[in-house]
């Protein structure tokens, strides 16, 4: 133990810091970088409940469209976490936090304490409210890389896709898997027009006719009220009387909590392609002026 003029020195107590951030995220991740940057010597623990580094959300729609590799959507590897000395635990969940104790439980059964906490788990979407939609099979969301590949596989392999609501992300499933021309599209949506509460009427139907171009078939001011099976496909039967048949189903649906993916429609239906910086949050473009840009093309 060292002395100084006879005087023995105690070593004070570890300062060192833990964080724990239930998230691999752009949020999460920018959390936990920029953490490394502040101090070398904290302990910082990243749980993620999917098997993948972090990966641009942003590109999802390129990527489904056949414009992105699926390389090119990741922004991290494993080698980057450990460069950093960001302990990363993948297809891991958070099953109990302990807030008094400053204890993180997981599904693994690991135990992780800590000194503060970040939760930016984002949100997940609802599963489907309509009667018989427990018997579609192939029901997919549009928010995970996971969820791009599945479907990419199914709808490549099916005959007519089935998209649901009228949002952002409605928009770029249905552009999407039109733009792969392996399926016909049906969508169907509530209100008279896509993204009736941002859009004027005449921005809708400019939408609507760029859509009908690529070949999607709309379905407005209505919603299904019933699915069922037929003849080895799915009917999805609406308010309104229709009925129509297909093979796989892709909803839009308002995420149960906060949600994961800003929503921006990075589509050519209604803007010129241009690159999109892989770590920026997706914002809303003015679509005014980008219906503008497409129609004077």
């Amino acid at each position: 133990m060292p002395r100084i003029c006879g005087v023995c020195l105690v070593s004070p107590p570890s300062l060192t810091r833990r964080y724990v951030v239930i998230s691999n995220g752009i949020a999460g991740q920018t959390c936990a970088e920029e953490l490394r940057k502040l101090d070398a010597e904290a302990s910082i623990v990243m749980i993620a409940a999917e098997k993948h580094p972090l990966y641009n959300r942003v590109a999802l729609p390129r990527y489904l469209r056949g414009q992105v590799r699926r390389e090119k959507v990741f922004m991290r590897t494993v080698e980057d976490y450990e460069k950093q000395n960001l302990e990363i635990h993948l297809e891991t969940w958070v099953t109990e936090i302990d807030a008094a104790g400053k204890v993180v439980h997981t599904n693994r059964g690991q135990s992780f304490t800590y000194d503060a906490l970040l939760i930016a788990t984002g949100g997940r979407p609802k599963p489907p409210p309509w009667p018989g939609s427990d018997q579609v099979t192939k029901c997919l969301g549009f928010q995970t890389i996971d969820d791009t590949d599945s479907i990419i596989q199914k709808a490549d392999a099916a005959g007519r896709v089935l998209v649901m609501g009228g949002s952002f992300i409605g928009y770029e499933l249905a552009e999407g898997v039109s733009f792969r021309k392996t399926a016909k599209v049906t969508w169907v949506m509530r209100g008279p027009w896509f993204l009736r509460y941002v859009l004027d009427e005449e921005g809708g139907r400019l939408c609507r006719q760029l859509g009908e171009a690529q070949g999607v078939e709309f379905i407005t001011s209505d919603e299904v009220q019933n699915f069922s099976r037929l003849n080895g496909h799915f009917l999805a039967e609406t308010a309104n009387g229709k009925k129509v048949e297909f093979d796989v189903l892709t909803t839009a649906s308002v995420s149960t909590t906060t949600p994961s993916r800003s929503a921006t429609p990075a589509s050519s239906w209604t803007r010129a392609s241009s690159p999109t910086p892989s770590c920026a949050p997706r914002l809303p473009t003015p679509m005014p002026q980008a219906m503008w840009r497409c129609s004077t093309t």
